[in-house]
């Protein structure tokens, strides 16, 4: 249904069990600590010990060209659908979070030439967006946008792969507001 190949699955280890959705969360050492569990409803639990690591995190390098960030786990697989082999990853506890969980990754973010902020285009994932850019280290952050989609998940369900690809590589620069020359 989510488009979502059996290959992405297995490279983020996602998998469902009867109603739920599990998505496996690794310490920074590679070893696996918990899942959260999604049922059909939306609701969320986790079952494990939770980390301060990003979802898909312990798959990529430290250091690159460009991390892709997503506000959800189906997120981060439906990017990497559209993009395969660039690392995209996903918050931990979404939108409400995403200040306080990227913040905790400052050191990974350093290694990166280009941090891409891709949230939902809705108010929450705005206002995250917001919060979590300002953040960021400076002058790396910039912002991918889709229009017609509420996030990369919808848009690769609707077969736009190409709308996923575009936003990432037209993301803009983030300009905090507020600076006074």
């Amino acid at each position: 249904k989510r488009k979502i190949s059996q290959a992405t699955c297995e490279k983020y280890k996602i998998y469902r069990d009867e109603t739920h959705l599990r998505f496996p969360y690794f310490d920074g050492s590679g070893r696996l600590k918990g899942f959260k569990i999604k049922d059909k409803l939306k609701n969320f639990k986790y079952e494990g010990t939770t980390t301060d690591t990003l979802f898909g995190q312990h798959l990529f390098p430290t250091t690159g060209k460009r991390i892709v960030i997503t506000e959800g786990e189906l997120d981060a697989a439906s990017c990497y659908e559209a993009m395969e082999n660039w690392p995209m990853v996903s918050l931990p506890h979404g939108a409400a979070g995403a200040r306080k969980d990227l913040q905790k990754q400052i050191p990974l973010f350093q290694g990166y030439e280009e941090i891409v902020l891709f949230f939902d285009n809705d108010e929450a994932g705005r206002k995250a967006t917001e919060e979590a850019a300002s953040v960021l280290p400076s002058g790396k952050v910039k912002i991918a946008r889709l229009e017609q989609y509420k996030d990369a998940s919808d848009a690769l369900q609707a077969n736009d792969s190409e709308a996923i690809r575009r936003a990432i590589w037209d993301a803009k620069a983030y300009q905090p507001d507020g600076i006074v020359d």
